[in-house]
C-alpha cells in the first residue's frame, strides 16, 4: 500500500533512523568473537556506498556539470573533491599513527566524518522535493523497509569501530548524531534552488554540489576501506571476512536498490 508522506518529515526520520544501530551494544560479545566477521561487513558496505554508490554518483553528475558549467570546472571539482576526501581520510587514520589510544578510535571518527559526508549527499537528493509545488513523496512498506535497514547499516560503520575502541554508548551517540546531516544537506539544496539566478546558473551550482560531495565521499571512503576496515579484517588470519564483506555488499546493494 502507498501512502504520500511529508518531505521535511521524511528528512528529519532519516536523520534519526542511524541511532538504532545503537542496538549493536547488546551484541557486543557476539562482535568481539566474530571480529573479523564483523569488519568485513562494515568493508562490504563501505565498498558499495563510497565506491560503487559515491562514484555512480560523481560520474553521472560529472556530465550534467559539464554541460552547464563547462568540462574545465567539471574536472576541477571531480578531481578536488575526490582529492579533498582522499587528504582528510589520511589525516584521520593514517597520519596520526602511532598514536595514543588503539587505532580503532581513528577508524570510529572517521566512520563518524563519513556519516555526515554520507548524510549529506542523502539530503541533497530530498532537497529538490521540499521547494517543489507539492512537498510529498509517495512511500509504501518496501521502500519504509530498506530504508530503514539502509540507515541502520550506515549506523553501524561508526558502533562497530566505537565498540571496538571501548567506547560507552553517549559517546557513540553523540557521533551518530552526524547522521542528522541529511537535514543541512536537504536545506542547502532547496536553498540553490530558489536563488535568484538564471536557471543555467543554478543549475550548474546544484550539480556542482551534487558531484563534489559524492566525490568527497569516494575519495574518503577509499581510505577508510583500505587503510581502515580491511586491515582490521585480516588481522585474524581467517578467510572467513571476505564471504562476509561479499554478502554485505549484496545485500546493501539490493537494498538501496529497493531504496531507488
Amino acid at each position: 500500500m502507498t501512502a504520500m508522506a511529508d518531505v521535511g518529515t521524511v528528512v528529519v526520520v532519516l536523520g534519526l533512523l542511524p541511532f538504532l544501530a545503537l542496538l549493536l551494544y547488546g551484541a557486543r560479545r557476539a562482535l568481539e568473537a566474530h571480529r573479523d566477521v564483523a569488519w568485513g561487513v562494515l568493508a562490504g558496505l563501505l565498498a558499495f556506498l563510497a565506491i560503487g554508490h559515491g562514484m555512480a554518483a560523481l560520474l553521472v553528475g560529472h556530465p550534467l556539470l559539464s554541460g552547464t558549467a563547462g568540462e574545465g570546472v567539471a574536472l576541477i571539482v571531480l578531481a578536488g573533491g575526490l582529492g579533498f576526501g582522499l587528504w582528510a581520510s589520511w589525516e584521520i587514520i593514517i597520519r596520526p599513527v602511532p598514536r595514543p589510544g588503539p587505532f580503532v578510535a581513528g577508524l570510529a571518527w572517521a566512520s563518524a566524518a563519513y556519516l555526515g559526508l554520507h548524510s549529506l549527499s542523502d539530503g541533497l537528493l530530498l532537497g529538490e522535493a521540499l521547494v517543489a509545488a507539492d512537498p510529498e513523496i509517495s512511500i509504501d512498506a518496501v521502500t519504509i523497509g530498506a530504508t530503514v535497514v539502509h540507515r541502520i547499516a550506515e549506523g553501524a560503520l561508526v558502533v562497530i569501530p566505537a565498540l571496538a575502541a571501548g567506547w560507552r554508548v553517549g559517546r557513540s551517540l553523540s557521533l551518530l548524531s552526524l547522521g542528522l546531516f541529511v537535514v543541512p544537506g536537504a536545506a542547502l539544496m532547496a536553498a540553490i534552488l530558489q536563488l535568484p539566478l538564471s536557471g543555467m546558473t543554478v543549475s550548474a551550482i546544484a550539480f556542482g554540489v551534487r558531484s563534489f560531495l559524492p566525490a568527497i565521499e569516494a575519495g574518503f571512503g577509499l581510505v577508510l576501506l583500505m587503510g581502515g576496515f580491511l586491515p582490521q579484517a585480516i588481522a585474524s588470519n581467517r578467510t572467513r571476512w571476505i564471504a562476509a564483506a561479499a554478502l554485505a555488499f549484496l545485500a546493501i546493494a539490493f537494498v538501496h536498490g529497493l531504496v531507488e
